[in-house]
């Protein structure tokens, strides 16, 4: 199962737009999902944290800012589950830094790409490659 963790405050709404648009692409409609909006500061932390525990959760998709993403980081620790990242705040730092860019359902076609091809634990180890980040850092 994915975990989508979106942030609709993010970029005034444009994190939640862009989840809105995903939404509608196939690439999304054929993974088994489950999605968290964050509702307060912090909050994306805690769900992290909860997920973890979830040996389901296959991987954890991050729409959001700069912020967004730190919190997602920060509340997965050791867990070893991958983590991608569609920009959607205003100033995309991190994005920026970690060259991820381009259209949410570009960023996300080729990550499904690897779920369909192992179909088994997704292992990714270059940092940020094409919007998934090794969390053993």
């Amino acid at each position: 199962m994915w975990s989508f963790i979106i942030n609709p405050q993010a970029g005034n709404g444009r994190g939640k737009l862009q989840f809105e648009k995903l939404q509608k692409t196939l690439d999304y409609q054929s993974l088994q999902v489950v999605y968290y909006y964050s509702e307060y500061e912090s909050h994306a932390e805690a769900i992290v944290r909860e997920l973890a525990a979830n040996e389901e959760i296959r991987a954890i998709m991050v729409i959001g800012g700069d912020g967004t993403i730190h919190e997602v980081i920060n509340g997965i620790g050791s867990c070893d589950i991958p983590v991608g990242f569609v920009p959607g705040g205003s100033g995309n730092d991190f994005a920026r830094g970690a060259h991820i860019k381009g259209r949410p359902e570009k960023i996300l076609a080729p990550l499904t790409d690897v779920e369909m091809q192992f179909n088994n634990r997704i292992e990714i180890t270059d940092l940020f490659a094409g919007g998934w980040g090794d969390t053993s850092l």
